[in-house]
């Protein structure tokens, strides 16, 4: 009966870690959706400032070329 007590015991053991390691997958996949977030708004302002910029260069050079 001690073989079998040590038996389920060590699947307790496993079935338990098994359900720690489900809930930080599970935490992982949580902190990985608002890092997506995150990540479509820095590339989001990105454009926008590249945009900005932009704009910004071609009027230097419409001014450079009424100068000229």
């Amino acid at each position: 009966m001690n073989v079998n007590g040590n038996n389920l015991d060590f699947l307790d053991v496993l079935t338990i870690l098994s359900v720690i390691l489900q809930i930080m997958g599970y935490q992982n996949d949580l902190s990985q959706s608002s890092n997506d977030d995150l990540m479509r708004e820095l590339q989001r302002q990105d454009k926008a400032y590249l945009d900005k910029i932009i704009e910004n260069q071609n009027k230097i050079l419409e001014k450079l070329a009424d100068l000229g």
